[in-house]
């Protein structure tokens, strides 16, 4: 007599790979890059509760702090303070304070354990499972951050790499939410281990000068890499405004004119919560030997001007080639015929391209950032061709880069963007 077998499903569940977690009330000294202070907690405590302005201690030299916020990515820019401030500003107008801007585009917070959980059904979906860490920390001075271990990058031994996805853990990080930690992940995983992870496939991994590639530490790629993973971050976000790099961006100009009381006082007109508040003027004002010395740190301003570039330079970009490794996008050129496309990891939101591509278009549209116009006419002495000076006005276009922009963007770009039906100043 035959057994009765049970009937088979057609799809066949592939199991996760087992993803080790950790967890720490405060970062382990050896988990801390050169700019985090040792003494976060305590001086964030003494400030909202005392307001004794902060006094930072480091694990490096003062000597290395210096050299730290006296280098060229460090420096303060201006260039691009009025479309951050009108992107502030409307937000403002719209949701009232960031706090309701978070709230509605993030949505409701959640646990760190729930966060994990999400973060392994992300890894699975993204075939990366098994392939980092999660560590999560209280006292962690950003949002979250991918860092590797291993051989340096002379040894040219990609394969030895172990990755670690730091995550904080407190009231500071808007993405710890049930939208939002899908949306650190695409900046994260979706882009910086991506990128670091096919780099290590590439024939430049460990001689990036010999393919005339601009250093890891330049601020080129900076701008780039933190561009490129900014507007992945809205992918998945309710509301697709650059609020956070706009905020970075607009904090830095303002510190250099501001001191620390004072500009955690003047960034309440975009941000009620004072815990999210403080983080922003910390990291502009950490490394100044008095934290409340009018000045700071321009670094952060590399996620706004990032975006910004790539936005403007949408159709020039191969983004498949930009996703093969850590490249800048004035790198494009050099590697463009070298890329060894046919092995790199693409993430989940570059499988229908042209649909990330138009996520991308809708970005630029609603936060009014516009195609670079042609340089056809003029003479490299920036006259035109009577040899006017042509004025440039940040945030104004002359009647035919308006017609420029409106081919630009496509009318099912427009219709396809609630957010910019809404608003009528976008159009």
């Amino acid at each position: 007599m035959k057994k009765k077998t049970k009937k088979q499903n057609s799809t066949s569940v592939v199991p996760s790979k087992k993803v080790v977690i950790k967890s720490f009330e405060h970062t382990p000294n050896t988990y801390l890059g050169k700019g985090d202070p040792l003494n976060l907690e305590e001086q964030k405590h003494k400030f909202l509760y005392q307001g004794v302005v902060p006094e930072f201690k480091f694990k490096v030299s003062e000597k290395k702090l210096e050299s730290i916020s006296g280098a060229k990515r460090a420096e303060i820019r201006h260039e691009l303070l009025p479309q951050a401030t009108k992107i502030l500003e409307k937000v403002r107008e719209k949701y009232g304070s960031g706090d309701g801007f978070v709230q509605h585009t993030y949505g409701h917070k959640i646990t760190s354990q729930e966060g994990s959980e999400l973060l392994k059904g992300y890894m699975v979906e993204n075939a990366v499972d098994g392939m980092m860490s999660i560590t999560w920390s209280k006292d962690l001075s950003c949002s979250g951050r991918m860092s590797w271990v291993g051989p340096s990058l002379k040894a040219n031994k990609p394969d030895a790499r172990k990755y670690r996805l730091m995550l904080q853990d407190s009231a500071e990080n808007a993405f710890l939410r049930e939208r939002g930690i899908l949306c650190i992940a695409d900046h994260e995983i979706g882009t910086h281990f991506i990128r670091s992870y096919n780099d290590g496939l590439q024939p430049w991994f460990s001689n990036r000068q010999q393919f005339g590639l601009h250093k890891l530490s330049s601020l080129n790629l900076l701008q780039t890499e933190e561009g490129l993973a900014t507007l992945n971050t809205l992918l998945k976000a309710k509301s697709k405004y650059l609020y956070y790099p706009a905020l970075l961006y607009y904090t830095a100009s303002k510190g250099e004119e501001m001191t620390f009381h004072e500009l955690f006082d003047h960034l309440e007109r975009y941000i009620m919560d004072s815990e999210m508040r403080w983080k922003y003027v910390m990291r502009v004002k950490r490394y100044l030997p008095d934290p409340n010395m009018k000045g700071g740190s321009g670094k952060d301003q590399c996620y706004f001007k990032g975006a910004v570039d790539i936005l403007q330079n949408l159709d020039e970009i191969d983004f498949d080639v930009l996703f093969s490794g850590k490249i800048a996008l004035d790198d494009l050129p050099r590697v463009k015929h070298s890329a060894r496309l046919s092995l790199i990891k693409l993430p989940g939101f570059m499988k229908d391209k042209e649909a990330y591509i138009s996520s991308l278009r809708k970005i630029a549209l609603l936060n009014e950032i516009h195609k670079k116009p042609s340089k056809r006419g003029k003479h490299k002495s920036g006259k035109g061709i009577r040899g006017k000076k042509q004025p440039v006005r940040s945030g104004s276009l002359s009647r035919s880069q308006k017609r420029h922009v409106k081919k630009y963007y496509t009318s099912e770009d427009k219709k396809s963007c609630p957010e910019v039906a809404e608003d009528k100043t976008a159009e």
